[in-house]
């Protein structure tokens, strides 16, 4: 389990929400699901996070404790540096249930 210490930004987690335009044009939306704190590392070049599930290039990777209600469809914002963060995948990297490693692509 990671160190409560290194749980170093404050992250809000954003889920797809379906929603209508003025128009009755459908288009997705997100909205606040929870808020953690998690480790957040930036790829920067140095570090690829491949894995036979992820063949995209992936900016970084988020550590969280476990859940097993994240998936590729939501989408991140780092409070701590005002980023969106598109979720790519999450993963329990050892099976123990006790830490969630997210990969994201940084949204421009």
């Amino acid at each position: 389990m990671i160190a409560a210490g290194k749980l170093n930004h404050y992250l809000e987690f954003q889920k797809p929400v379906e929603k209508k335009d003025a128009s009755g044009a459908p288009y997705t939306d997100y909205e606040k699901d929870f808020e953690c704190w998690g480790n957040v590392k930036a790829n920067a070049g140095q570090q690829v996070f491949q894995s036979s599930k992820y063949d995209e290039k992936i900016d970084g990777m988020i550590i969280i404790r476990y859940r097993s209600d994240i998936n590729a469809d939501y989408r991140v914002i780092d409070n701590m540096t005002n980023q969106t963060l598109d979720i790519r995948g999450a993963y329990d990297p050892n099976g123990k249930q006790e830490d969630l490693h997210v990969v994201f692509t940084e949204v421009n």
